[in-house]
């Protein structure tokens, strides 16, 4: 707009409306052909850059995956047994909480006087886990 007000100044020593209407007209212009114009073109660009360079990196990503699904398939074999075996460590050391609290059940057998016949009596008994225990 600087450079218009300066060459209507050089011009005719004042600002010409039609000048300035005249460049806002153009820029308007621009905007709405050439401008426009332009945005597409760059959308394409960058849809056919984007679709270029999945399409390496999908290849790349397939070759690659084939190969460690290569490597991870022989080596199944070795991390198998090593897998079994850490699973049977863990079972060995496995230590479940306790619960805070046991029942224990104690029978004893006593002869009777009488006639030698066993009766069974079940003792109950609730056990309180401490501290330490």
């Amino acid at each position: 707009a600087l450079a218009v007000t300066r060459l209507s100044m050089a011009l005719g020593d004042h600002i010409r409306w039609s000048t300035v209407f005249g460049f806002g007209a153009g820029i308007f212009a621009y905007i709405n052909t050439l401008g426009r114009l332009l945005n597409l073109l760059e959308n394409a660009v960058a849809n056919a850059v984007r679709t270029a360079l999945s399409a390496v990196f999908n290849t790349v990503r397939r070759i690659a995956s084939k190969f460690f699904g290569i490597i991870a398939h022989t080596a199944s074999d070795v991390f198998g047994k090593i897998n079994k075996i850490h699973l049977s460590y863990v079972k060995k050391h496995r230590k479940p909480l306790q619960k805070s609290h046991e029942i224990v059940y104690n029978k004893e057998s006593l002869e009777d006087n009488s006639g030698g016949s066993e009766t069974g009596h079940v003792i109950k008994a609730q056990v309180r886990r401490g501290i330490n225990t």
